[in-house]
């Protein structure tokens, strides 16, 4: 993104800097016009604020699942020593046991916070976040293999808080998180992709057009003028 809004704010500048030019001259060309640069610019600027909105609504997800996941250790238990004291035979105990303590592994540990370094993995490693997203799935997976287990049982209690059905509620609730999650990524992965069309499509993006406006700006004014010494100087970067 550092590269996209460098890009943008270097339009910026040109156009500011080329007011006199285009108040008195016209290129003959649409794409390289005044009002056609300020269309690009403005597009190109509301396509940097919708990453940052995507950005942080993905942010917002995952910090919302990991929460709602943090509590599924504490989960496990509860339902492990409720079965327990309520007689459930040793066979199906040790197996509610074996499944609870799937809650247990932290994905990673990191001095970053979990949410900041799985924004990180989103671009950074690929691979890393599959594993991160599959160990969200497993648990999901895990509490409904509790839920499998547990319901109909004469051995578990029934009491609202604890209830199968209470688990299904909350077993839901994490299915959406990762929908959620799913959803808020795809919808950053759309709006990064628009922003770096909008940027170094090198015919119609801001890399291609600004290169044709600077070389039109130096026909005009010359490469010698003092204000194209200064528009010359404003650097537009590659992907």
């Amino acid at each position: 993104m550092k590269t996209i809004t460098h890009n943008v704010a270097a339009l910026d500048q040109v156009l500011g800097l080329a007011t006199p030019v285009y108040d008195s001259h016209s290129s003959g060309n649409a794409s390289i016009e005044r009002t056609a640069l300020t269309a690009l610019l403005e597009e190109s600027k509301k396509s940097v604020s919708a990453v940052h909105k995507a950005k942080a609504d993905h942010l917002l997800a995952i910090n919302k699942r990991q929460e709602a996941f943090a509590m599924l250790p504490q989960l496990g238990m509860h339902i492990f020593l409720h079965a327990e004291c309520n007689g459930m035979n040793d066979k199906d105990l040790a197996d509610l046991d074996a499944l609870r303590k799937r809650f247990r592994g932290q994905p990673f540990k990191s001095g970053k916070s979990l949410a900041a370094k799985e924004m990180s993995e989103d671009v950074e490693n690929v691979s890393t976040r599959k594993n991160r997203q599959l160990s969200f799935v497993q648990k999901v997976g895990t509490l409904e293999a509790i839920i499998n287990l547990l319901d109909g049982h004469p051995a578990y209690p029934t009491d609202a808080e604890w209830s199968v059905d209470a688990l299904k509620v909350r077993l839901a609730e994490l299915q959406q998180h990762n929908i959620t999650v799913g959803e808020t990524r795809g919808l950053l992965t759309q709006a990064r992709t628009k922003a770096k069309g909008l940027v170094f499509n090198r015919r119609t993006g801001i890399l291609g057009i600004a290169r044709m406006t600077k070389r039109y700006l130096r026909l005009i004014l010359g490469a010698n003028a003092d204000l194209y010494k200064s528009i010359s100087r404003i650097k537009f970067k590659s992907q």
